[in-house]
């Protein structure tokens, strides 16, 4: 994807009384603009990670509370992966019909399958974190590095927005024309939807991993 196309802010939702309905409807809207080309939301932006937790494989022992493996996880909508340009190598990527209702589902990056799953298909073993619902595998993605000072991916896996608690969030919008451009549009938009709710940390993927090279 080219960095410099994609703009991403974040929002701090948590006054609301129904923080799922606000960012469903802000993600329809951007959508309908005319030259958005995707929108997407995601838990923390892409370069810095997510959330470090211990992960239980089912089926897997962990004699001491220490043998059991850390990674990432991120909460993220279904265009997180289009916007990104990331492909679904195995499965599928989340869709509406991964609701709160639904079977709790995950997807999990290549590095991630390789180091915690059977060398066979990832679909459908199931992950927990800490002590919470066993979720199931139903895709699998490419590795993505935003740092080439690392020297390996990491191993992520991701939650569906619509299966998790909204907190902050980062909104990314690729668009055709100037980011700063879309910057006072998604300002104006997250306005017309709550007059109070301001977006902040306003920036470029470029400045995002310009920050993480050398920052």
């Amino acid at each position: 994807f080219d960095p410099d196309a994609i703009l991403t802010a974040r929002v701090d939702p948590r006054q609301m009384a129904d923080p799922h309905s606000f960012f469903e409807q802000l993600q329809q809207n951007v959508r309908r603009l005319p030259g958005v080309q995707s929108v997407a939301l995601s838990g923390s932006d892409p370069t810095s990670g997510g959330s470090w937790s211990p992960l239980t494989v089912e089926g897997k022992d962990y004699p001491r509370g220490e043998d059991h493996p850390y990674c990432d996880s991120t909460v993220i909508s279904p265009g997180y992966f289009p916007t990104l340009n990331i492909s679904v190598v195995q499965g599928r990527n989340f869709n509406s019909a991964d609701t709160g209702g639904s079977v709790p589902v995950a997807m999990v990056n290549t590095t991630f399958a390789r180091m915690f799953l059977p060398p066979d298909d990832p679909i459908g073993h199931r992950i927990r974190q800490g002590t919470n619902e066993w979720r199931t595998i139903i895709g699998c993605v490419s590795d993505v590095q935003f740092d080439p000072g690392e020297t390996r991916p990491k191993p992520v896996y991701f939650i569906p927005v619509s299966q998790s608690a909204v907190g902050p969030m980062v909104i990314l919008l690729n668009g055709a024309g100037r980011t700063a451009e879309w910057a006072g549009v998604l300002r104006a938009e997250v306005a017309r939807l709550q007059p109070d709710l301001a977006i902040y940390r306003v920036a470029t993927m470029r400045t995002l991993v310009n920050h993480q090279i050398f920052g």
